[in-house]
């Protein structure tokens, strides 16, 4: 068997050879800087093992806890807001005629606004009316139309929004499938 310290004298050994050829083929400019006597001794380690092992650690846990501190999702403080409501408060409404046009027939079409809510009775081709309340103040309408037959193909519906004392409103949406959208209406 070997030991460590044959490894060494053996490793030692051949540098001493290597450097030896190198001279005599002339590539160190002076013999000074190969001379086995200038050559570094490897026969000891320099240095407590543990102390390197814990340096080690150190630097790996601090790389450790940098690498997670940068990767880490940003911590968000939750502000609760509770605005504060006041009883009995008037909704100011808008009276509004709502024209809705299909390009295809349709198994329901409901529209939806802040004040108020409709659903057609009749769903066929052509242009339906629904008279109902809208909010003033966050004037939103949203459609959803629930197409009678399945289909790959774009269907539209064209809203048309009348409120008196307003400029009327036209909006097309549209979707290759059901759809289910909303606008902002500018009232």
């Amino acid at each position: 068997m070997i030991s460590a310290s044959d490894i060494n004298v053996r490793i030692v050994a051949g540098i001493r050879r290597s450097t030896a050829n190198l001279l005599h083929k002339g590539f160190f400019p002076s013999p000074a800087l190969a001379s086995s006597d200038s050559l570094p001794h490897i026969s000891c380690v320099r240095g407590s093992p543990l102390f390197r092992t814990f340096l080690i650690l150190v630097v790996i846990a601090a790389s450790g806890f940098l690498f997670v501190r940068l990767t880490a999702a940003p911590k968000l403080e939750v502000v609760e807001h509770v605005p504060e409501l006041k009883p009995n408060q008037p909704i100011e409404v808008i009276e509004g005629r709502i024209y809705v046009t299909l390009s295809g027939a349709a198994r329901t079409v409901d529209l939806f606004a802040n004040a108020g809510y409709y659903r057609f009775a009749s769903t066929g081709l052509g242009t339906h009316l629904a008279e109902m309340k809208i909010a003033k103040g966050n004037p939103v309408l949203e459609i959803r139309i629930d197409w009678l037959e399945e289909t790959t193909a774009n269907r539209f519906a064209k809203v048309v929004v009348e409120a008196p004392g307003f400029e009327t409103f036209t909006h097309v949406f549209d979707a290759e499938g059901d759809i289910d959208d909303f606008v902002e209406l500018p009232f």
